[in-house]
């Protein structure tokens, strides 16, 4: 264990432990190049050069990932024995904090946005080619700023032995996962694959709606193969306000045989997304018309830019676009990247050009009143939105500030 004021590389200044295990350990530190905070992971590899390789392998190929939920990776090193990866530090509370602080559930509506957030990341990370599996989904490796951002932390790069990161691998099991949210095979060590994330995330789901830990996947197995009943609670017996399809989808998920769950994190979101219409008293057909009528797209290009909405995506050169149902900014052929802040904020000003939002007005408005931050922190998000959709931040052409108001979206360039 590093003590406090520890160097690494000439360049990291560790400042504090933020938690540790069996497999390694991780600090907050400070990058003295760039005067930043990071998060600072410590795994053992001792004199594994084979270990030491697939480290440096596993380690480069996360830090090519890209999703707005997801820390960046930063830069990797070795130094006395011991291997470290560096990642973006994400400030806030988890959620397993949150459930103690509040002291029971969360809404499903806020419940369910974050569930449609955790998909999508990891849709992104099961395409990949080989998939990437988290293996670790669980409250506490979710957290949440104060501007109401939903990230995927830990890929617990410090299980296993000698660094190897066994947690990106589809076609084995090994230990490092919590029980109560693991899927039988995952405990069994019978092979992992993206189902047995979907289990992990429908186990924290769970909690998440009923304040209670799921019961353990080879209690239940046990009982099933009793013939009694499965000992998991329905969660609307913990929790009556929870719709009963959104409940239906998170049980099938957590399905003790794989071949009864979601065959993807996109078969699931589709799943989860059907109940929570059908609830609400709208159709899955009649949500995809309105996701559907959701794509706007803004031209750069000539005297008026005012928002075109499609039934179907648009790729042209030279504009700004911006696709609700996929979540998804390019300016000309080049996808941005925004939180999911600088998304809302971005697609409210541009579904109302010309229309003034005080700040007031935009902290209200998105995320239907379940953005955690206040009209102080909008200025620090438009600025950031601006850095990276205008090509001049100082003379924007789009998000246009209205002096001692707020700010809208130009009517014309």
């Amino acid at each position: 264990m590093l003590p406090p004021s520890t160097i690494l590389q000439n360049r990291y200044r560790v400042l504090r432990e933020l938690g540790h295990g069996g497999m390694g350990v991780v600090y907050e530190a400070l990058d003295q190049r760039l005067n930043c905070i990071v998060a600072l992971k410590e795994t053992i590899a001792g004199n594994n050069d084979e270990g030491r390789r697939a480290f440096e392998r596993e380690a480069s190929l996360l830090g090519n990932l890209r999703h707005p939920a997801m820390p960046k990776v930063m830069d990797y090193f070795s130094e006395a024995g011991r291997d470290y990866l560096v990642m973006e530090f994400i400030p806030g509370h988890d959620l397993a904090e949150l459930l103690e602080i509040r002291g029971g559930p969360f809404p499903e509506s806020e419940v369910l946005r974050w569930a449609d957030e955790l998909l999508r990341v990891l849709e992104y990370l099961h395409g990949q080619k080989p998939p990437i599996l988290h293996r670790d989904i669980k409250p506490s490796n979710l957290k949440l700023t104060k501007q109401g951002e939903i990230f995927l932390i830990d890929f617990g790069l410090a299980k296993g032995s000698a660094g190897q990161m066994p947690t990106l691998v589809t076609n084995r099991s090994v230990r490092g996962f919590t029980a109560v949210y693991a899927s039988l095979e995952q405990i069994h060590g019978d092979g992992t694959d993206p189902r047995s994330d979907l289990y992990s995330l429908g186990a924290t789901l769970y909690q998440l709606l009923t304040g209670v830990p799921p019961i353990a996947a080879p209690t239940r197995f046990n009982a099933i193969e009793d013939e009694r009943p499965d000992p998991l609670p329905p969660i609307e017996a913990l929790n009556s306000n929870t719709s009963a399809g959104v409940a239906r989808a998170i049980h099938q998920s957590m399905a003790i045989s794989r071949r009864q769950r979601p065959s993807s994190a996109t078969e699931m979101l589709k799943i989860l997304s059907a109940a929570a219409a059908t609830d609400s008293g709208e159709s899955a057909k009649d949500q995809r018309q309105r996701e559907e009528a959701e794509t706007v797209v803004i031209n750069q290009v000539g005297d008026s830019p005012s928002p075109e909405r499609l039934s179907e995506g648009l790729l042209v050169s030279g504009i700004l676009r911006i696709d609700r149902t996929r979540h998804e900014v390019r300016v000309g052929d080049a996808l941005v990247e925004l939180t999911r802040t600088e998304f809302d904020l971005l697609y409210l000003l541009a579904s109302n050009p010309g229309r003034v939002f005080t700040r007031n007005d935009l902290v209200k408005t998105i995320r239907k009143d379940s953005y955690a931050g206040d009209a102080r922190m909008i200025d620090s998000h438009i600025n950031r939105l601006r850095n990276k959709i205008e090509e001049n931040p100082e003379e924007p052409r789009f998000v246009l500030t209205v002096w001692g108001v707020g700010y809208k979206f130009s009517e014309s360039q």
